[in-house]
């Protein structure tokens, strides 16, 4: 067991966690290749998504993902709304985690997932998916029956390796340096390109737990006789898609390995 305070193993996946979407709204997405998403239907889905959240809260989450160049572009919304949910839901709760953890003199240390399986049945739109990392650090893919090819087992053993000196050790790599808020380095973990990152995603995360925790309470803007139209119109979006609501997602994505001395 370490003899450190405490340390902390933080893990994400970097591109979409678009399973929980393709599932939420099935009507709009397929699963083996990329779709394209008009523009209704992308506020829509962040209309359904964010219902809980203010008008003023949605619209700047409209904001800050509207690639503003290519308003029209639908596959552009699809990669916008995946974007959402991942750095939502998964990517920047796990780096306020992350943080949180830091600030109080633990050491954490964060990697990034990247390698896409070749045996991945989901289509290659959807990325690294959450939980993709899972098999490897359980050693499947060095099951010589089943169909992973050799830099993915070379990356099991590699990642076995890291798990296990990091249970024994409480440091995962000699070179591995801790997550910290002003050095907020996570390490890669991919078969053909590993290495260090600053991050994740530094922009979006400072946008969800910065910038929008301040629009809380705000008084909405907009006049008094705009408002029920307005309402009507996230009604009429979130019916829309009444036949597959998010119904429940875990907002904490880490696994996380803990040690208390």
């Amino acid at each position: 067991m370490p003899r450190e305070a405490h340390e902390v193993a933080e893990r994400q996946q970097p591109f979409r966690r678009t399973y929980f979407i393709l599932y939420d709204f099935i009507d709009f997405f397929e699963k083996d290749q990329a779709s394209f998403l008009e523009r209704d239907k992308f506020l829509s889905i962040i209309n359904t998504i964010f219902k809980n959240m203010s008008q003023i809260e949605r619209e700047a989450i409209i904001f800050q993902y509207t690639d503003w160049d290519q308003i029209k572009d639908g596959y552009q919304n699809q990669r916008a709304i995946a974007e959402i949910v991942g750095d939502y839901f998964f990517i920047c709760p796990s780096t306020h985690f992350a943080q949180l953890f830091a600030d109080r003199g633990m050491k954490v240390y964060y990697y990034f997932f990247t390698q896409r399986t070749s045996t991945n049945m989901w289509g290659e739109w959807m990325g690294v998916m959450h939980g993709d990392e899972v098999e490897y650090v359980f050693g499947h893919p060095i099951n010589i029956s089943l169909t992973y090819n050799e830099i993915e087992r070379e990356l099991s053993y590699d990642i076995i390796k890291y798990f296990s000196q990091f249970a024994y050790t409480g440091v995962p790599e000699p070179t591995w340096r801790p997550y910290t808020r002003d050095h907020p380095q996570y390490f890669t973990w991919n078969a053909e390109k590993s290495g260090y990152g600053r991050g994740p995603h530094m922009t979006a995360c400072a946008f969800w737990n910065e910038f929008l925790p301040r629009l809380k309470g705000i008084p909405d803007p907009t006049p008094e006789a705009c408002k029920s139209a307005m309402a009507s119109s996230v009604s009429a979006s979130a019916g829309e898609l009444r036949g597959s609501p998010i119904i429940s997602i875990l907002l904490l994505p880490v696994l996380a390995v803990y040690r208390f001395i």
